[in-house]
């Protein structure tokens, strides 16, 4: 019963007590709803399968996203604003003037300390949100 509380209240602290940015705040309450209502096999099983036939110019299209992101999240879905494949990564960015986020899959070396904030969440899939200072 606690537990719910029990992230929020962590995250507050840390925003008052460690002066953590608000990137950082907005990476763990994304990464919460993401655990909530995406399927990591089906993301993981989409993200080989993508990564296998990258498109050509590496953008995916918003029709060829994971079902659960187009059905869990349709609002967010719609803002999408850029998918990209390489035969080492998968990235599905949201955002805009405010920042982008979204998930990565794949191997870390490909896409971790490129100026982003990176949290995993399970296997080979992290959720990020760009580095705002």
């Amino acid at each position: 019963m606690r537990r719910p509380i029990l992230l929020p209240v962590s995250l507050l602290l840390c925003a008052l007590l460690a002066g953590c940015q608000g990137y950082i705040l907005f990476a763990h309450r994304f990464l919460e709803q993401v655990k909530q209502s995406l399927d990591p096999t089906e993301i993981s099983a989409w993200a080989a399968e993508t990564m296998a036939d990258p498109p050509p110019d590496g953008r995916i299209p918003k029709d060829k996203l994971p079902a659960s992101v187009t059905t869990e999240w349709p609002d967010k879905h719609k803002q999408a604003w850029l998918a990209v494949c390489s035969t080492s990564h998968v990235i599905i960015a949201w955002g805009g003037g405010f920042g982008h986020w979204g998930l990565a899959v794949g191997e870390t070396n490909s896409f971790l300390g490129n100026g982003n904030y990176f949290l995993h969440w399970t296997n080979d899939i992290y959720v990020w949100h760009e580095i705002q200072r």
